[in-house]
């Protein structure tokens, strides 16, 4: 305890401490604990960024991704091709999911990680659960010899008990407890412009996730690259949790960044319209990068190919294939990683000297690290679009677009889709809201296996499971 407070005082950030006298036992513990945490040369480092005006290396050269592969337009024995050859990958071993997992569900009205969040399906299934059972049915499919599917969540320190305690709690919704593997990204605090580490209480740092690119340092810090190589993977499918339809470990995309020799590859949608707030897709520098929608002028944002289809179209829906070979070449260098941190001012609430004040103006920077600024590091990039209605339904905000209603509707349309080209009879019209169709992943991963509902009659709202 009192080499912590020694050393805080040593650095100059002694005022963390200054009401420490007058805290309960569990409040010191609480407090000592986040002061143990911070990498206080990092943060110094960090703070020295600040004052030289510091920005990460980036290109404001843009250029369309050439050759991406649209894989609604390929026939269906290539289609039928890849997808065999990623399940002899799978069958293999040699693929792993990881998921961002860390976020919490507050834009959603809940307490708790968005990954815990039932979004009103008939099945009340959360996110978490439909993503474990998706990787059931796909070894299944792989073959009875393949071996689990290692999959990797990463959290932050707040909800890392949470989400243990969930899937335990759970039965790992019937996985092998040994396939999931948890890491935590690290937090960093808030500090002033003179570099003093904010309070948000006496008792309390103002500490936040250092950004969805802190994924790296915080899978070299859980030696989970050890973990996979130690499995034989080869690829690693990233994905975000709340992207409801997504393929966790797609066997298509699998062998089509084999075949491509990728290091990076990435998924993504035309969007929707040129002014679409998503990140795009594009060459910076001649390199691979993701453009935020504000970087590109309306101009190029505009621009249009002889078919009248968007020259930046697009969408990054964060759905990327990684060598397992490249996260070990770029983690391989902590100061190359921690150079591509962003620097924010921002308006911090404070406590000092009794009192909790709500800034009218920036008081204080956080740093961010995002995960695609070390795209630009891959030798060999590609991307596959797809298509929104099968692979794309976002839960981010409570109400309206990007909701848990529009989600359930998407959901609700693809299975509805999926029973219907299977031959199934329907009793009534689909209802024009909320969620009528759903099948269990268990049941199938994609559409496959359906064979059963031929020609038989079904009366919405209907849910197939087992």
């Amino acid at each position: 305890m009192e080499s912590i407070i020694k050393k805080f005082e040593e650095l100059g950030q002694g005022h963390v401490f200054a009401e420490f006298s007058t805290l309960s036992a569990e409040s010191q513990q609480s407090l000592l604990f986040e002061a143990s945490q911070i990498d206080m040369e990092l943060l110094s480092n960090l703070y020295s960024f600040f004052k030289s005006g510091h920005v990460p290396e980036e290109s404001n050269d843009f250029s369309p991704f050439p050759n991406i592969f649209n894989l609604e337009s390929a026939s269906a024995d290539h289609k039928n091709l890849l997808q065999s050859d990623g399940l002899r990958i799978i069958s293999r071993g040699e693929a792993a999911v990881l998921t961002f997992a860390g976020g919490q569900g507050t834009r959603l009205g809940v307490p708790y990680p968005k990954g815990m969040y039932d979004i009103g399906l008939i099945s009340h299934k959360t996110l978490l659960q439909l993503f474990a059972e998706r990787l059931i049915r796909l070894k299944n499919l792989a073959g009875q010899q393949t071996p689990s599917i290692p999959w990797l969540i990463m959290v932050n320190w707040e909800t890392y008990d949470l989400m243990v305690h969930f899937f335990e709690s759970n039965n790992y919704f019937g996985l092998d407890q040994n396939q999931v593997f948890f890491f935590k990204q690290d937090m960093l605090p808030a500090i002033d412009f003179e570099g003093k580490i904010i309070l948000n209480e006496k008792d309390k740092i103002c500490m936040a996730p250092n950004g969805n690119g802190g994924v790296y340092e915080g899978l070299l810090k859980a030696k989970a690259l050890d973990w996979l190589e130690s499995k034989g993977v080869r690829f690693v499918h990233v994905c975000g949790i709340d992207n409801v339809m997504v393929k966790v470990c797609d066997p298509t995309f699998l062998a089509f960044a084999d075949n491509s020799d990728a290091e990076v590859s990435t998924k993504v949608v035309e969007k929707v319209s040129y002014n679409e707030s998503m990140g795009i897709l594009g060459l910076r520098g001649g390199k691979q990068g993701i453009i935020e929608y504000s970087e590109l002028s309306e101009e190029m944002a505009k621009l249009v190919d002889d078919n009248g289809k968007l020259v930046y179209f697009g969408g990054n829906i964060l759905n990327h294939i990684f060598r397992v070979s490249f996260l070990r070449r770029i983690t391989s260098s902590l100061e190359l990683l921690r150079s591509k941190y962003h620097i924010a001012r921002k308006k911090i609430p404070f406590y000092s000297a009794g009192t909790k004040t709500t800034p009218k103006e920036p008081n204080g920077v956080k740093f961010e690290l995002f995960y695609f600024d070390i795209f630009s590091l891959s030798t060999v990039s590609a991307a596959m679009e797809i298509q929104r209605s099968e692979e794309f339904a976002p839960v981010k905000n409570a109400t309206g677009a990007d909701s848990p209603e529009s989600a359930r509707k998407l959901i609700s349309d693809l299975h509805l889709k999926w029973l219907k080209k299977a031959g199934a009879i329907f009793n009534n019209k689909p209802e024009t809201e909320g969620c009528c169709c759903e099948i269990s992943p268990l049941i199938s991963y994609s559409g496959e296996g359906l064979y059963f509902v031929a020609e038989k009659k079904i009366t919405l709202p209907f849910y197939l499971y087992y």
